[in-house]
């Protein structure tokens, strides 16, 4: 049953990686599809408020990835308390930390790149208005590599155990 697991971990990995290049590759698309006459109710920055729950979608489709990664590294092989840890792991976890770091913020400049070639963002002359939201934008995009690589993380740490590296 354990090999189970650890398989559908793999499985979830290989998943999440395809999920997150065909919701990147399509992110353009849904943003073209943001349309102000859809905005029924008169609601101020609609256009906005649309772009940021579609760049939020893209989190949602690596959820269930992230849920069954962890349940199946939790009920896996590899066991839940070590007493000693290899100097190895520091590999998954620079990667963990750099790539939600460095690849959320390109993440973020992309989503505000797109933002901007599609008019998203209405202009302003307050420069705190504009850069709390560029900077919420890179925040979701660190928001959503974060977990794009915990998924990563603990494949290769499940990885790392089965080849006694641990």
């Amino acid at each position: 049953m354990k090999i189970f697991f650890d398989v559908l971990l793999y499985i979830a990995c290989v998943a999440a990686i395809v999920v997150f290049i065909l919701a990147i590759r399509r992110f353009p698309s849904w943003v073209e599809g943001i349309d102000e006459s859809k905005n029924v109710k008169g609601r101020r920055n609609y256009k906005e408020n649309a772009f940021i729950f579609r760049t939020f979608k893209i989190f949602l489709m690596l959820l269930p990835c992230f849920v069954v990664a962890l349940v199946s590294l939790l009920l896996g092989s590899m066991p839940n308390e070590m007493e000693e840890v290899s100097a190895v792991v520091a590999v998954p976890c620079l990667l963990l930390i750099l790539g939600s770091c460095i690849g959320g913020i390109f993440l973020g400049r992309y989503f505000n790149k797109i933002g901007k070639q599609y008019d998203i963002f209405t202009k302003t002359d307050n420069v705190r208005a504009a850069l709390t939201r560029s900077r919420a934008i890179i925040g979701l995009g660190i928001f959503i590599c974060f977990y794009f690589c915990l998924i990563i993380f603990f494949a290769s740490l499940n990885f790392l155990y089965l080849l006694n590296l641990l």
